[in-house]
């Protein structure tokens, strides 16, 4: 991975409650379709457990590419489809900004992989990452507008 990819990575704690057991998100962009593809690059976020007390014996798992569970809880499935930003402002709280690719009040986006409208998302977990909640979902703008 080139220095300008690392940057795209993000880490967010999620569960540091047992000792010797610490749960990340990684949020990291990637390319998931064809090279030079219309908004292939997609934005991706992998649970993480960091396992024993001595990190550089036993090291960092890759449990899955789905953290927030999305498969198992419908009502997400959307947050997550082409985000633009997300911050982590406490350990139980996610706030997701990120597009919808049809919309009642936008209609359709202008393309594949463009947004119709924006929406911003208040994520809640109350069991340390295990399922999370839509507290708060904002309508932002119609996209189809902005150039």
């Amino acid at each position: 991975m080139s220095p300008e990819e690392a940057k795209k990575i993000e880490v967010f704690l999620i569960d540091n409650h047992n000792p010797g057991f610490e749960t990340y998100y990684v949020g990291w962009a990637g390319d998931l379709g064809c090279l030079g593809g219309n908004r292939t690059e997609e934005y991706i976020i992998s649970e993480v457990n960091a396992v024993g007390n001595d990190l550089s014996r036993y090291g960092f798992i890759v449990a899955n590419d789905d953290a927030f569970q999305e498969e198992k809880n419908p009502q997400l499935s959307n947050v997550f489809d082409g985000i633009e930003s997300i911050k982590h402002p406490t350990i139980d709280t996610f706030k997701i900004i990120s597009g919808a690719h049809k919309d009642a009040n936008c209609g359709e986006g202008p393309g594949i992989r463009l947004p119709a409208a924006l929406y911003s998302y208040l994520l809640i977990s109350k069991d340390y990452g295990q399922s999370w909640k839509i507290a708060q979902k904002k309508f932002l703008q119609c996209t189809n507008d902005i150039k």
